[in-house]
């Protein structure tokens, strides 16, 4: 085979911490003899607290670095995305490739049935006894992986994937923590209908875990992620029960057989050595079944969807490529999609339910952009007012760039992602159907999202309006909301109508959530924030209009949506997401809910709230100092919470015998005013 007939490939290596391997695995993907100009290799740093970038940097390959750390199939993501070549090869920070690896891996690369390459993971030569079990279970092992039950499955050790079959799937699983390989695998197969060729003599070489502390984390996050792939594969799902049998009776077997060898040869190497070997054996089953219950504990409930329906065994090859992931939100193309339509760039989606007064104020506001390559989509929510005239007189005289979609009221967040789905742009904008865009708003925003890659949301600060459109001082949000989920957490604010993304960002994520009334959009940045980059503008580039209609003007209603949408957030078992921000904020909402509840003479409803953010954050009353706090008043606000949830409980006794006319010495400065962005 000539150099010309062979694929241009990309090798991506995540590290986090590998400053001890790196060089090495590096130096072997050097000296590989497929012809150099025919293949790359990235190293994806995720965010390395030790010398791995400077060890990366100094080295003939190119170093992506991750803004913040994230799940290892994340910054395999972002790899991928920044790869050029038509095939992506993965390995991992602590292998060590043999010489002919890469051309060895890319045969069998020109059947077009094959979407996958994968080769064999051997272990470096063991040392102590760890590393020997380690060897003698087939842990990391390609021929154990490829030889599964229920589909083959390559380990992203040694494995190579079509561009094009990447692309159609959406990458790895962000949110597993492990057996995310697997999951892309069997969707490759399932999803996709192509096969993974193995070609056993594509060969590297894996170091395993040294100490007890390492083997044990490795083996609960393997059960973590086996766990959560019975979710979301039916025909491969197994129950916890019977987890819980086959823990019990395997650990109580390999107890009582290392004891009988241990008694038979009390003083031979090779009694200590099965004994030795048994206790691994239940020191790994048991640490795959805790992290299997701290899977089941971690979701309580909101266990994420199957991937595919339940597929008997039998008959589960008939069904390749027969099937689509359905995902939470569904944003596949709806039949009011004109596909043979010219596509603008931006598509802008207005919600709308009974705002036809205001409503064609907004779509005027778009139309009346500088940057005219758009279309403006109205979801109408089953409005009972005159939406649809006052819709119809702009889609009149603009030419067919306004389209009308009507649907049974479901909700601002059905709205938008139906409008979502009917969408042809590559960007989608929001905007509310009682807010403004200013001229030049999207003039300022795409250039942003075109010049960076990584970019996938923009959003803008926002003019505050009353009804008569004058103008309140201030800005919306009161802060800028920041570029990284933890600043995002911090402020927890967005201007739903500044918002401009890409269209990948919304597959990958999935739409606007229905179960969130009122900060759906929050929620979305979230998401957004944990895979891509966010961009806000500090110029004021739209119109809020602030009235006494929305649940801006609700406190309780606004501190529920809050509460929900952290719990949401807490509830993911992504280790990047900064839990003891989360929960600060969460003790906040908890305790301005029961300022609430107390000043409505509902003391029951206030000791619970009170009780919640004691218990979620001690150290509630922190959010609330500022600077220009003296040192006494602060100390009085950190005491203050356990001083109200007191007073309360004392009501709530007074209330159970009848005497309600106790006064609650509850009181919180500014509770009137929402105390996060409204």
């Amino acid at each position: 085979m000539s150099d010309h007939t062979l694929p241009f490939v990309s090798v991506v290596v995540p590290a986090y911490n590998a400053a001890r391997t790196i060089e090495a695995c590096v130096r072997s993907l050097l000296a590989q003899d497929y012809p150099r100009d025919r293949y790359e290799i990235l190293v994806v740093d995720n965010r390395s607290t030790d010398d791995t970038a400077r060890i990366v940097s100094g080295l003939p390959v190119r170093l992506v670095a991750e803004r913040r750390r994230q799940s290892s199939y994340a910054a395999r993501n972002r790899g991928a995305r920044e790869a050029r070549g038509e095939w992506i090869a993965f390995t991992d920070a602590d292998c060590i490739a043999d010489s002919s690896w890469l051309s060895r891996l890319m045969v069998g690369h020109e059947d077009p049935s094959i979407g996958g390459l994968a080769g064999r993971v051997l272990p470096v030569q063991p040392v102590n006894l760890l590393e020997q079990f380690a060897v003698s279970r087939g842990q990391v092992s390609q021929d154990v992986s490829m030889a599964n039950s229920f589909l083959p499955a390559a380990i992203t050790a040694n494995v190579a994937y079509r561009r094009q079959a990447w692309e159609a799937l959406g990458g790895f699983d962000e949110t597993m923590i492990s057996s995310g390989d697997m999951n892309f695998a069997w969707r490759l197969q399932l999803l996709h209908g192509k096969t993974i060729r193995f070609n056993r003599d594509a060969v590297v070489r894996h170091k395993h875990r040294t100490s007890v502390r390492a083997f044990w984390k490795q083996h609960r996050i393997y059960g973590f992620g086996t766990a959560m792939l019975y979710d979301q594969f039916p025909g491969y799902a197994k129950s916890l029960r019977w987890e819980v049998i086959i823990w019990l009776r395997r650990s109580a077997w390999l107890a009582a057989r290392g004891l009988l060898r241990l008694v038979r040869w009390p003083f031979r190497r090779e009694g200590r050595l099965y004994v030795a070997q048994h206790f691994l054996e239940i020191l790994c089953t048991t640490s795959r079944f805790i992290g299997m219950v701290q899977y089941r504990w971690t979701y309580r409930g909101r266990r994420p969807a199957a991937v595919v329906p339940a597929v008997a065994r039998s008959s589960r090859f008939e069904a390749l490529g027969s099937r689509r992931v359905p995902t939470a939100y569904s944003l596949q193309p709806t039949a009011q999609t004109d596909v043979h339509a010219p596509h603008p760039a931006v598509s802008v989606i207005i919600p709308a339910y009974n705002r036809a007064h205001v409503l064609g104020a907004a779509i005027e506001s778009a139309l009346t952009q500088t940057y005219q390559d758009l279309e403006v989509i109205v979801v109408d929510d089953g409005s009972t007012d005159d939406t649809r005239a006052v819709v119809a007189r702009y889609a009149e005289s603009s030419r067919a760039r306004v389209r009308y979609i009507r649907q049974a009221n479901q909700g601002v967040s059905a709205a938008r992602n139906a409008g979502c789905r009917a969408a042809r742009g590559r960007y989608l904008a929001l905007l509310d159907s009682d807010d403004l865009w200013k001229p030049q708003k999207l003039a300022r925003q795409i250039p942003v999202l075109e010049r960076g890659p990584g970019v996938g949301l923009v959003s803008s600060m926002a003019e505050v309006v009353d009804a008569a459109n004058s103008r309140i001082p201030g800005l919306k949000p009161r802060q800028p909301p920041g570029t990284t989920l933890r600043e995002m957490v911090a402020t927890g604010s967005a201007a739903p109508s500044s918002f401009v993304f890409r269209r990948e960002v919304l597959q990958e994520v999935g739409g606007f959530d229905p179960q969130i009334h009122g900060l759906e959009d929050l929620d979305f940045c979230f998401r957004v924030a944990r895979r891509w980059q966010l961009v806000c503008l500090e110029e004021p580039l739209i119109r809020y209009r602030q009235h006494g209609a929305g649940l801006s003007s609700d406190v309780a209603g606004i501190c529920r949506a809050y509460i929900r949408t952290y719990e949401k957030l807490l509830a993911l078992p992504d280790a990047e997401i900064p839990r003891a921000a989360v929960r600060q904020r969460l003790a906040k909402y908890h305790y301005q809910l029961g300022t609430v509840h107390a000043r409505h003479r509902e003391p029951r409803a206030a000791t619970a709230q009170f009780a919640r953010a004691i218990r979620t954050w001690p150290l509630v009353g922190l959010n609330f100092v500022t600077a220009r706090h003296p040192w006494w008043q602060r100390g009085l606000l950190v005491v203050k919470p356990y001083a109200a949830a007191c007073g309360v409980a004392v009501a709530s006794l007074f209330e159970r015998n009848g005497r309600r006319s106790i006064q609650l010495p509850v009181e919180e400065a500014g509770v009137t005013r929402c105390q996060g962005p409204c």
